[in-house]
């Protein structure tokens, strides 16, 4: 994870379909609360990566009229995140 403020990088492995490549999501954090009503450490974040479905042996798709087909290879991911410290 690399970053400031409220905004870092996060790299790491996805799995789809038995296949494990390197990803980054760009995330943003969305602040802490200490403590929170439970009496816990608690913060959010966001974050977005972008991947070719292709790379992880996905290859559905709905042919259209002429060379078009429904989807795209690019595929966004999305992640909300919220967190507790385990004091």
């Amino acid at each position: 994870m690399a970053g400031d403020g409220e905004d870092y990088t996060i790299n790491g492995d996805l799995t789809i379909k038995g296949v494990t490549k390197p990803v980054s999501f760009d995330a943003t954090f969305n602040g802490a609360v200490d403590p929170d009503p439970f009496g816990l450490f608690r913060m959010g974040a966001e974050g977005t990566a972008v991947i070719n479905k292709k790379d992880f042996g996905i290859e559905f798709n709905v042919p259209l009229q002429g060379d078009a087909v429904m989807l795209g290879d690019k595929v966004t991911i999305t992640v909300s995140l919220e967190a507790t410290l385990n004091r």
